[in-house]
């Protein structure tokens, strides 16, 4: 159960674009699908009624010097294929279902009835001739 949010941990990223200061929130809130609004109401009412504003601004600079931005964090992302890598995938994507579909029709001819019936033949001549 720990893995999911784990993994979600290591995609963190701040979003300055959409946030109010630094995207420390808005970042946070992209990642794990929260409403930004609310998770920003949570914050302040932390901070304010349960004295946690020295706690939430410690850990909000230290995310807003940890933290990649989105922009750093999309250009680590390999560019989209061209026109020419997505024609050559589906070439070769083509090829490998053909060879697949005769792949299956050669298995379909060894696992049959008259194929098992010629080997048996071979077999009976094989074992006449030896005897002879």
């Amino acid at each position: 159960m720990a893995a999911p949010f784990m993994n979600k941990l290591s995609q963190l990223y701040r979003d300055p674009d959409r946030g109010w200061l630094f995207g420390v929130v808005a970042g946070l809130c992209q990642t794990f699908g929260w409403r930004v609004r609310l998770t920003r109401v949570i914050l302040i009412i932390l901070a304010v009624f349960f004295g946690l504003f020295g706690v939430l601004a410690v850990a909000y600079l230290a995310a807003v010097i940890l933290l990649p931005t989105l922009d750093e964090v999309q250009d680590d992302r390999p560019p989209p294929q061209t026109e020419k890598a997505q024609r050559r995938n589906a070439t070769m994507h083509q090829r490998y279902a053909d060879i697949g579909a005769r792949l299956d029709t050669i298995e379909r001819h060894l696992h049959s009835a008259e194929a098992r019936l010629r080997r048996e033949f071979a077999d009976l001549e094989g074992n006449s001739a030896g005897k002879t």
